[in-house]
């Protein structure tokens, strides 16, 4: 990981989002904001993951590109167990592997676990990362 990481759980970041103070530029939130915010999605993305980390460390880790408000951005996203929680889940459904283990597994592992972020933009790298 090149960028410093700072653990969080997802509660805590949707919390700590939710009770940010009002920007008087926009009159909201940021939390109230995030509607206006686009995330990208393609196989590209994943075809970027470091499966050694994962089947060999047990640890997901994967890039979000991001069009903010104000700028483009990248959101960096690792956490631990995800093999771990495959497995269960397979276990769960009679040994049977399929999509929907690896997608239960993943969106526990992002509810449940800690999850380490880190982020390209300035917001993250001069309020957030300290």
């Amino acid at each position: 990981m090149s960028e410093l990481l700072l653990e969080k759980t997802r509660r805590e970041l949707i919390d700590q989002s939710k009770k940010a103070d009002v920007v008087k530029s926009y009159g909201t939130t940021r939390y109230e904001r995030k509607n206006k915010q686009h995330i990208y999605n393609s196989i590209t993305n994943f075809n970027k993951i470091d499966m050694n980390a994962l089947f060999k460390g047990n640890m997901l880790s994967f890039k979000v590109p991001v069009h903010g408000e104000t700028d483009n951005y990248e959101v960096e996203v690792l956490f631990e167990g995800a093999c771990d929680n495959i497995k269960r889940e397979i276990k769960r459904n009679k040994d049977k592997f399929e999509y929907k283990c690896v997608y239960r597994a993943l969106i526990d592992a992002i509810n449940r676990q800690d999850i380490y972020i880190a982020c390209t933009c300035k917001d993250w790298q001069y309020r957030f990362s300290y």
